[in-house]
């Protein structure tokens, strides 16, 4: 891939992180959601897929940045 696919790739999983925090993590704060054990399910799913999206987004730019 060449650079600028590199980057537009890179940008997919940074806004990809973007939005699983967004839907797991901050929706559940503001949702009148009564089951505490599925408001935590949803809080971790969101931190955990946000942070795998952002790993391969950093990954990509440590490529990018290498080659």
């Amino acid at each position: 891939m060449n650079k600028s696919q590199l980057k537009a790739v890179s940008d997919f999983f940074t806004n990809s992180a973007v939005a699983w925090f967004a839907a797991g993590f901050i929706s559940p704060l503001f949702s009148k959601n009564e089951n505490l054990e599925i408001m935590l399910i949803s809080l971790l799913l969101g931190i955990m897929a946000a942070c795998i999206f952002m790993i391969f987004s950093l990954t990509i730019v440590r490529e990018e940045h290498q080659s």
